[in-house]
Order: C-alpha cells, then sequence, then structure tokens
C-alpha cells in the first residue's frame, strides 16, 4: 500500500532484482516527472531511492509505480521515503562522502578518481554498503571534488557531498555484581564499572555468525583501510567475535559504518574497543591485596603464532631487532609468546612490525601489559596463560 507524502520528494522502492538497476529505474519513474537522482543499495536487499524534482511528481510515481513491473521483474514496491531523525552530527571540512558507488569499485579506484583534486590524506571504500570517503589535505581541495556529484559511474549516478557523521553515545556495559568466595572482591559499586579507552586503532566486531574466519571479517572490513591485525575469539558457538587492528585511527570511522550489517547470514556489531577497568589483584584464601608488577619496557607480546612455532623459531624471527634475554613459550602448541630483550629499543622496533607476516599468519605483536597481582607468586604455566589472557583482552 502507497504511504502517504512526506515533503521530501523522494520515493522508497522495494522488491528490486539485480536485474532492476538504476537506469532502468530512471526510466520507468521518468514518465512521472523529471528524476533528479536515483541511488540503489544492496545491503540487507535490494532496494532504491528515487528523487524527484517536486513532491506532486513523487505522489503521482508512488501511486503509478506500486506494483507494476520494472524490465520485465517485480513487482516492486513504492512508499513515501521517510527522513531519519537529525541527529547530532561531525563535519570534517577536508573530507567528502562518495555513495551510490559500483560494488566492482576499491579504496584505490577511489583514490584515482579524486586524485586530480589534490593530494589525499586518506581514503576508505565500505563495498558492503557502496560507499567511501576520501580526506585531502587542504579544505580547499575537498570543495573542488564536489564538483563530482551527480556524475555517473558504471551505470550508477554517484553522490559527492561533505561527510559528517553522527555522534555516537557511548554504551556502558554492565558488570557483575556480588561477592566472590575466599579472599576475592566483591562487584563494582553499582553494579556498573565505566568502561575505558583501548586501543584507539582497533574495534570490536561482535555477533558473528558460528564458522566465520579472519579471511571472513578481513574482507568485510578491508575497505576502511589497511589491516595490521585480526583475529577471531570463539567461546560458543554463540559468541563468536572479533577484534581488527588498523594502520591507523582514521580507518576506524569507517568501520563503525559496518554496524548493522550483515556478514555471512548475520546482523554484525562494530564498536570502539573498550576495556573493562582492572581491580587490584589479591592473594588466594587471604584480603590483602597483591601489587601489581611494574611494566617492562623491553618485554613484547606475540600473539597469533602458527601451529607449532617453537621458542627457537620465535627467537631467530626476532633476533634482527636486538638481542633477546628470554623467549617464554608453555609448549610449541602455544600460539603466542613472550619475548624479553636486553633492552627497551629493541622492544619498540619490535613492535613497529605488528600484522607483520610469519609462515602465512599476521602476528599480534604488542607492549606485553603489566603482569596483575604477581607478589611474590611464580608465574609457571598458568601464570604465562593469564599474561596471554591480559595481552588479548
Amino acid at each position: 500500500m502507497a504511504a502517504a507524502a512526506v515533503g521530501n520528494a523522494r520515493v522508497f522502492v522495494g522488491g528490486l532484482t539485480e536485474n532492476i538497476d538504476g537506469p532502468a529505474l530512471h526510466a520507468a519513474f521518468s514518465e512521472f516527472g523529471t528524476v533528479t537522482n536515483v541511488e540503489r543499495a544492496d545491503i540487507p536487499r535490494p532496494f532504491a531511492w528515487v528523487q524527484f524534482e517536486s513532491q506532486p511528481q513523487a505522489d503521482a510515481a508512488i501511486a503509478g509505480m506500486a506494483g507494476k513491473m520494472v524490465n520485465g521483474e517485480g513487482p516492486i514496491r513504492t512508499e513515501a521515503a521517510v527522513d531519519k531523525p537529525k541527529t547530532e552530527v561531525i563535519e570534517d571540512p577536508k573530507a567528502v562522502f562518495v555513495g551510490n558507488l559500483p560494488r566492482s569499485f576499491d579504496r584505490d579506484m577511489l583514490r584515482d578518481m579524486f586524485a586530480e583534486f589534490g593530494p589525499i590524506a586518506s581514503a576508505r571504500f565500505i563495498r558492503m554498503r557502496g560507499f567511501g570517503a576520501i580526506v585531502f589535505e587542504t579544505e580547499e581541495d575537498a570543495k573542488k571534488a564536489l564538483v563530482k556529484n551527480g556524475e555517473t559511474v558504471e551505470g550508477r549516478v554517484i553522490r559527492v557531498e561533505p561527510e559528517s557523521r553522527p555522534v555516537r553515545p557511548k554504551r556502558v556495559r554492565k558488570r557483575r555484581t556480588g561477592g566472590g568466595g575466599g579472599g576475592g572482591g566483591g562487584g563494582a559499586e553499582g553494579g556498573e564499572a565505566q568502561p575505558v579507552a583501548g586501543n584507539p586503532r582497533r574495534v570490536y566486531v561482535g555477533d558473528l555468525a558460528e564458522g566465520t574466519t579472519v579471511d571472513d571479517v578481513r574482507a568485510a572490513l578491508d575497505g576502511c583501510g589497511t589491516i595490521t591485525a585480526a583475529k577471531i575469539i570463539s567461546r560458543r558457538p554463540d559468541n563468536v567475535h572479533s577484534f581488527v587492528t588498523f594502520e591507523s585511527s582514521d580507518s576506524v570511522a569507517g568501520a563503525l559504518e559496518l554496524s548493522g550489517s550483515t556478514l555471512n547470514g548475520a546482523t554484525i556489531r562494530v564498536e570502539v574497543e573498550t576495556r573493562r577497568p582492572r581491580r587490584a589483584g589479591r592473594r588466594r584464601g587471604g584480603d590483602a591485596p597483591v601489587e601489581d608488577e611494574p611494566a617492562n619496557p623491553a618485554r613484547v607480546f606475540v600473539g597469533h603464532l602458527p601451529d607449532d612455532t617453537t621458542a627457537d623459531a620465535v627467537q631467530e624471527l626476532f633476533s634482527e631487532f636486538g638481542a633477546i634475554s628470554e623467549v617464554v613459550k608453555r609448549d610449541a602448541a602455544a600460539r603466542f609468546c613472550f619475548i624479553v630483550f636486553e633492552n627497551a629499543d629493541a622492544a619498540a622496533a619490535a613492535v613497529t612490525k605488528n600484522g607483520m607476516e610469519f609462515n602465512g599468519e599476521n602476528l599480534d605483536i604488542e607492549q606485553a601489559k603489566p603482569r596483575r597481582g604477581r607478589g611474590r607468586h611464580p608465574r609457571g604455566d598458568a601464570g604465562v596463560r593469564r599474561d596471554a589472557a591480559e595481552n588479548q583482552d
């Protein structure tokens, strides 16, 4: 049933098939007036917006095209396009948004399209949704790029406009309350704990479908920017999530736009990485707090190692950065280890290689976090496992 007009001279068209493309819609709807733009999208299912020059033309198209066939396929569904409520936005005067791009596009093609207007600081392209953004080095170049608005690329009329992003409220995750046994601590006061900032270059990708691989996640987010590391965590079939680290924090904004899109049949959730605040450690069976050990600037965590990697292989790989005092690896099956260099400069050099490839895997290389609540307890295997869990939070 046709919806009432809302005054924006725009028509929503549903029930599309792959063969009902932008030019076909433009031709079909032009019977009712001047069509100024057709924007087609494929997520979560094919649909389009048809923009008319005036509201009476849009009203006539809504009534006249409801239930009709286009290119011999359909029937299509027509409704008045409803504008979303306005939200607070952040505008970047050096950036332009580019919409309605072909699915065949990639980030390099987008860069090439706008290179004529001036030096480009960064670019991102979200293939799943057919849009991207270009960040220029100057505001003047960004303004010049707006002349591309309305150009036709592979049969699609693209949209180029100043980029603005909605301000996303930070989520506060509730924390369990209640006391622990023995000398364990109770829950956070009031039942909630404010999350603390994580790595500004890393995003959390949640609600993934069972069986989703690292390659699936990389392919979905690749258009946002260069990915240096990615890992899948699957504690049980209904709790599969991922952490993706980009080369630049500028890529995170593009990744957040994918929240709510579909990957392997599941609607995914993409958020800025946050971490739960740490609680002071306690000795087992007692109430006296155990102080955290200070951070060792010469100690590095290495994750995502290939299967059966030995400590000797790790030492050989990382010796190029400086002399190594110790490689702590529980056993050959463990896919992580800790490296202690003889000086902090060597450790810092190793960290700059985060994401480097080794035997088909992209390594997660980070400064090791301080060991919490160790006191005088021996580290042992359990200590190594807990250190790894803290570094992979």
